[in-house]
């Protein structure tokens, strides 16, 4: 089994699929199990937070740091625009078109991105 699976990994069937860990996905996975729910969240990005599923863990800890050049340039937290383009269509008509560059901001990791690097 990954490293990267956090949760019970005991759990083989599940009541609920959730695709996505961002503010819907966890808050609706919050109340999923807190009712009794067997609940599996599918997450396309890492898990960035390092003791996230570690009760006993002293403190939690992120790979997010203070690096512009990371964040902002190397695709980091947002998927890399060379490997998954974004594609669009300008109208019903025509065939899709591929932008190469910087859209908006999307996170793809566990649980989205904090809006201040730590």
């Amino acid at each position: 089994m990954s490293s990267d699976i956090v949760g019970n990994t005991a759990l083989d069937h599940f009541d609920v699929l959730i695709l996505g860990s961002g503010a819907g996905g966890a808050a609706a996975a919050h109340i999923l199990c807190k009712s009794g729910l067997d609940v599996l969240v599918l997450e396309a990005g890492p898990n960035r937070f390092i003791g996230l599923d570690d009760p006993a863990a002293d403190k939690l800890t992120t790979t997010f740091s203070n690096d512009e050049l990371k964040l902002d340039r190397r695709s980091f937290i947002t998927p890399n625009t060379l490997v998954e383009p974004r594609t669009f269509r300008p109208d019903a008509a025509s065939g899709p078109r591929t932008f190469t560059g910087d859209v908006n901001h999307l996170p793809k990791t566990v649980g989205a991105a904090p809006s201040t690097p730590t």
